[in-house]
């Protein structure tokens, strides 16, 4: 639409003016006047009155809680608060489908108070970047309200979308407003690097400003249709790739050991726990079998696939997979179905979601928790389906929501603070606390590994590694297993240490400590001989980090070794 001209032909059609870009009302055969046309853009207005206090409440609750003291608090604030949040939607979408109201009032001022959210991040982040503010993460130069750059750029792919879609509804000073916010939005996100956000953000743009393509055409511009869109998304995903390598194969390792975890239980998966509790094993018993494996350089601990459809079907399996993938089909059908006039921008945001949920981790983000549950009940809302079909599904979660965020809270608030305190002056009293608490998260393993923790810290190797060892139940990596594997050596177990040792390094092959571990415990046991074998690994082995002084004293004491008894 171009900007409003003072010098307007007659219209033929009516006695008003013409003006360009002219809408015509959706049951009326009546075109706009300059009246309803100054309405109708108000609607798209980016100001104060037009914040939805209760989202702008909901989404401060969900993301700005990192600047807490208690860093652990705060991620157990965000979790709970967007939990009561997704309980709220459910109900407030419950009397929607009891009013039978397919549109809500609030829909457009939920919507830019979203994108407020996303701006404010920007701030933060650009606050950042020229260190008015410090970042959430040492490692990275800005992360917005959170601890990595990729979970900004999540949430801006999700936000953008808004922006798009209001300033293509609006016109001049209006359309110049939303155009700014959203290109500043889009500035951040690609220095973000993070490719996953970048390719969101570029399909919610092709689903905005594309028009569907009726069937004959489709028919006519078939060749159009397949060659088109590779001649695009080639080069971008070539470029995406490139611009990451070593990351893009670090997801194919982690990808390649889910796979055989979903091989070896198809059916109904590992369990709520078991990617926590398997992956990691996983990962060592192929670097068992590849040990000259190129991926070596590129292990972690990985605590996620970097895939969430790949994640439910290791927990869940086959079965479990089919189901979440029959459930986003019926909600993407009913989400082309329907008639709402914020239909693009619904299926923006579901793409732009279901796309970040292909390559990252977005239900790790509490607030997508909620933006999920909200596009979920807006569709269900406005599904042509009958009523209490409509509301059964609420009615279902309703409970469900309101047993889980209120399970342990107490507890869970109290280890917290033992997690970011621990008051190493009175140890005693830190055990007693983490002993009383023991007998009501006895079943979370976040709790276990602390706890465990905890007891080899204040030389309790043998009660830590009772611990830990149920830890690995529903969680086992690299730092669990060293911390078994050094309360072996405290105890003086020196082959079940050595053992665990060598477990922990084929867990990260890259990691100098296993072996360095495992070489003073060769030498402690008298064990020279193999003691110098582990030096010799140490001082050829590939450094991924070139500046760690950890590792080149590593090096250097193993070095040390071979000098003082190379002549044995």
């Amino acid at each position: 639409g171009a900007r409003l001209s003072n010098s307007v032909t007659p219209c033929s059609l009516c006695a008003y003016p013409k003006l360009p870009c002219l809408p015509i009302a959706k049951y009326s055969d009546t075109p706009l006047t300059r009246r309803s046309l100054r309405e109708n853009m108000g609607n798209n207005n980016f100001s104060p009155q037009t914040i939805h206090i209760p989202t702008l409440v909901v989404c401060m609750g969900c993301i700005f809680t990192a600047p807490l003291n208690h860093r652990e608090q705060g991620v157990l604030i965000s979790k709970e608060w967007a939990l009561v949040s997704m309980l709220v939607i459910c109900i407030w979408s419950l009397f929607e489908i009891w009013k039978n109201k397919k549109q809500t009032s609030y829909e457009d001022n939920i919507a830019k108070t979203f994108f407020l959210v996303g701006t404010l991040e920007c701030i933060i982040a650009f606050l950042q970047s020229i260190r008015v503010f410090a970042s959430y993460n040492p490692f990275f130069r800005f992360t917005g309200s959170f601890t990595n750059p990729s979970m900004l750029a999540i949430l801006l792919s999700v936000s953008m979308p808004i922006g798009l879609y209001y300033s293509k509804q609006s016109y001049g000073k209006t359309r110049v407003i939303w155009l700014t916010l959203t290109l500043l939005q889009a500035i951040l996100l690609a220095l973000s690097t993070s490719r996953t956000g970048i390719l969101a953000a570029i399909c919610s743009f092709l689903i905005l400003f594309f028009k569907p393509a009726s069937t004959l055409e489709k028919l006519r511009n078939m060749n159009k249709k397949i060659i088109v869109p590779m001649f695009i998304f080639l080069p971008l995903f070539a470029v995406l790739y490139l611009s990451k390598e070593d990351s893009t194969n670090g997801r194919i390792l982690i990808w390649t050991n889910c796979i055989h975890m979903i091989m070896d239980k198809p059916l109904w998966g590992w369990g709520t726990n078991g990617f926590d509790a398997n992956y990691m094993p996983y990962q060592a018993a192929y670097f068992v079998q590849h040990p000259n494996s190129t991926f070596a350089a590129l292990a972690d601990n990985i605590s996620h696939p970097f895939n969430e459809y790949l994640l439910i079907a290791v927990k869940y399996g086959i079965g479990g997979f089919v189901t979440m993938m029959l459930t986003l089909w019926v909600f993407a059908k009913q989400l082309t179905k329907n008639d709402s006039k914020h239909k693009r921008l619904n299926t923006c945001i579901f793409v732009a979601i279901a796309i970040c949920a292909l390559f990252s981790y977005p239900y790790r983000m509490p607030i997508i928790w909620v933006v999920s549950t909200y596009i979920a009940c807006r569709i269900i809302t406005i599904a042509h389906i009958h009523r209490m079909a409509k509301a059964a599904p609420l009615l279902l979660a309703i409970p469900a929501l309101l047993i889980t965020s209120t399970s342990n809270i107490r507890e869970k608030w109290l280890w917290s603070t033992l997690m970011d305190d621990p008051h190493q002056e009175l140890p005693e009293k830190v055990l007693q606390q983490y002993h009383h608490l023991y007998g009501k998260l006895h079943n979370n393993s976040d709790f276990l590994y602390n706890y465990g923790s905890v007891l080899h810290q204040q030389g309790k190797h043998s009660i830590s590694n009772r611990i830990l060892q149920k830890c690995t139940n529903t969680y086992n990596d690299y730092n669990v297993q060293m911390l078994i594997a050094d309360n072996y050596r405290q105890l003086g177990m020196k082959q079940e240490a050595i053992s665990t040792f060598d477990y922990a390094r084929h867990m990260i092959p890259c990691r100098f400590l296993p072996l360095y571990y495992e070489m003073r415990t060769y030498e402690e046991s008298g064990n020279i001989k193999e003691a110098c074998r582990i030096a010799k690994e140490i001082i050829v082995k590939y450094v991924k980090v070139h500046n760690s002084t950890a590792v080149k004293e590593i090096i250097k004491e193993a070095k040390i070794l071979i000098e003082t008894h190379e002549d044995e």
